[in-house]
């Protein structure tokens, strides 16, 4: 994980925006996870792009509030028409990137920084 951002508020839920990049630049990995007051996963919106294969992917998954998986859906765009295509169609490689999932905001790699109190400012 390149960086995080979080957004939340008291009395809703949180949004945690996180970008993944592979060290040579070839894809990366746009992903927004949606929690609930309850912390629990509601929903994740990603998108990757990659080089290998000129490949943008889109997925969504929705969650119920046990975890349980309600629908998920995808797509495979070029990554500069931005029109359905399937990989390898062109005869190029194209490799995906598994969507880390976390399921709970505890879950999440930097839940501990989250924990700690916001530095005061002069």
């Amino acid at each position: 994980m390149s960086n995080a951002d979080v957004w939340s508020k008291e009395g809703a839920g949180m949004l945690v925006y996180c970008y993944f990049q592979s060290p040579s630049g070839d894809w990366a990995h746009q992903i927004s996870y949606y929690f609930r007051e309850d912390a629990s996963l509601a929903r994740i919106h990603a998108e990757l792009g990659t080089f290998i294969g000129n490949m943008t992917v889109i997925r969504e998954r929705f969650y119920n509030g046990q975890g349980k998986l309600l629908r998920s859906s995808r797509q495979f765009l070029d990554m500069e028409t931005k029109k359905k295509k399937k990989p390898g169609e062109d005869g190029e490689e194209f490799f995906d990137r598994p969507v880390p999932i976390y399921r709970t905001v505890k879950a999440l790699p930097f839940y501990t920084l989250l924990s700690e109190p916001a530095a005061k400012t002069k």
